[in-house]
C-alpha cells in the first residue's frame, strides 16, 4: 500500500477485504488472489472504523469527518452520507442478520441507524468522555462500548416501545443547539473575589453558576469560613429534560457534596443573581432559590490559600 492502513475487515461472504487508508479512501480487495476490485472516495479525512453487513451488500464507514457513508459492495456507489455525529467517528458496527448498525464517537454517544431508510433510530448517552471501543453481540441484542472514562457500558435491546418521531425531534435539539463558548462542562474552578463562574453540569446538561466568598475569621476556633453560592438558571437544554448529577468540590482537601438530591426540583434564577449577593457572616441569608454551602478552613490553611483562593467544582457519578 502508498498509504497506512488504518482497518480491515473481511466480508461474511470471504468474497471481499477492505482496507481504509491513511489518505481517507477505502479500497476492497478480492478476498482470495487479493486483486484490487474498486475504490471508495467520499470522506474527507481517514476513516477510523467500518464494517459490512451479514448479507454482504453494504459497507458502512466512519470517519475524523463526523460523518457515516453506507456504501454498496457491488458497485461501490455511496448510497448515503449522513453527518452522525458532533466528532470523529471512531468505530461502526452492523447488527448482524440486519442492516441496522450502531456508531460511536468521541462526541460520547452511541447511535444506531437504520441503513436502508438512512434514518436515526436512537441515541445513546451515558459516557463521560470519549468513546473508543465497540462491540455487538451475536444475537443483536446487546452492544458494549468502552470509554476513554475508565468505563465500559453495556447496552441492551429491550421491548420498549421506540417513538421515531421523538427521537428525531430530540436529536434535532442536539445538533441545533449549542452551549456558549463561555459557558463550560464541568470540572471548572471558581476563584474568591471574582465573579460568579457559569457553566453546564454535563453535556447537553444543566445551566448554573457558582461563586466562592470568604466569611469572617472565627477567633475563638481559629478558623476561616468560606462559601460557596450556587444557582440554577435556563438552559439551552432544558427542552431535553436533563438529569442532574451530583456535584462535588475538594475544597476542604476531601470530597464535599454541594448538590446531591438529583431528582430535586430548583428554581431557574437571573443569571447575574450571584454577583449581586454580600456575605460576611454563615447567618446571613441569600435570595430564594441560591445554594449556599459553608465550608470551613483552619487560619493555617487559609493563610497558605491567602492569594487566588480556588475551589474546583467537579461531578460523579
Amino acid at each position: 500500500m502508498s498509504e497506512d492502513v488504518l482497518c480491515l475487515k473481511y466480508s461474511p461472504n470471504d468474497k471481499f477485504l477492505a482496507l481504509s487508508l491513511l489518505d481517507s479512501t477505502v479500497k476492497l480487495f478480492f478476498a482470495d488472489s487479493l486483486k484490487f476490485y474498486l475504490s471508495l472516495y467520499g470522506h474527507k479525512l481517514p476513516v477510523l472504523g467500518m464494517d459490512i453487513s451479514s448479507d454482504s451488500s453494504l459497507l458502512v464507514t466512519g470517519s475524523a469527518d463526523k460523518n457515516i457513508r453506507i456504501w454498496g459492495t457491488d458497485f461501490g456507489d455511496c448510497h448515503k452520507s449522513i453527518f452522525g455525529h458532533t466528532d470523529s467517528i471512531m468505530d461502526v458496527k452492523f447488527v448482524p442478520g440486519t442492516h441496522l448498525c450502531f456508531s460511536i464517537s468521541k462526541d460520547r454517544t452511541l447511535k444506531q441507524w437504520d441503513c436502508d431508510n438512512f434514518e436515526l433510530i436512537q441515541t445513546l448517552k451515558g459516557h463521560q468522555s470519549e468513546i473508543w471501543s465497540l462491540v455487538v453481540s451475536n444475537d443483536g441484542n446487546t452492544a458494549v462500548t468502552g470509554s476513554h472514562d475508565l468505563s465500559i457500558r453495556t447496552w441492551c435491546c429491550t421491548q420498549e416501545p421506540l417513538v421515531l418521531s421523538e427521537e428525531k425531534e430530540n436529536d434535532f435539539v442536539l445538533n441545533n443547539t449549542k452551549a456558549d463558548n463561555s459557558y463550560p462542562l464541568l470540572p471548572v474552578d471558581v476563584t474568591e473575589g471574582r465573579p460568579a463562574v457559569h457553566f453546564y453540569t454535563s453535556t447537553c446538561g444543566r445551566h448554573m453558576s457558582a461563586r466562592l466568598m470568604r466569611g469572617d475569621r472565627n477567633v475563638t476556633d481559629r478558623t476561616v469560613h468560606f462559601f460557596i453560592l450556587l444557582a440554577f438558571h435556563e438552559g439551552k437544554f432544558d427542552k431535553l429534560k436533563p438529569k442532574l448529577r451530583k456535584v462535588f468540590t475538594d475544597f476542604t482537601n476531601e470530597a464535599t457534596p454541594l448538590i446531591e438530591d438529583t431528582e430535586a426540583t430548583h428554581q431557574q434564577l437571573p443569571t447575574d443573581i450571584l454577583n449581586g449577593i454580600e456575605l460576611r457572616s454563615g447567618d446571613a441569608t441569600v435570595p430564594e432559590g441560591v445554594i449556599k454551602i459553608t465550608l470551613v478552613l483552619s487560619w493555617f490553611s487559609a493563610i497558605l490559600r491567602q492569594v487566588n483562593v480556588v475551589a474546583q467544582l467537579y461531578n460523579s457519578d
